[in-house]
């Protein structure tokens, strides 16, 4: 916190540095999201679950987007591909930022 005194009275103004902003979200980000558990990740905190459900819902609305569309099998597996395969790896590559 920075004090600062006017030149006229003497008031102090208090001028919040950027390092007050930074500490509220601190423990958020110091947190473990997820730990390491044989190849895969598994979520340990609140944000980690958050974060596998939304992705979860995400690939089952693919799904169902692209499987009322398809004709068979095969339709469907190459319309969610791309989709599954991004979330996935955004998921792996997030779970080993935060695994601490």
């Amino acid at each position: 916190m920075l004090i600062l005194e006017s030149r006229c009275e003497s008031q102090q103004v208090k001028l919040c540095s950027c390092d007050c902003r930074r500490r509220r979200w601190r423990w958020l980000v110091q947190t473990k999201w997820f730990e390491r558990w044989g190849w895969f990740y598994r979520p340990v905190s609140l944000a980690g679950v958050v974060i596998l459900v939304l992705a979860l819902a995400f690939c089952f609305q693919v799904f169902l987007a692209v499987d009322t569309r398809s004709h068979s099998v095969s339709d469907t597996l190459y319309g969610i591909f791309p989709y599954f395969v991004s979330v996935a790896f955004l998921v792996d590559w997030l779970a080993g930022k935060t695994s601490g």
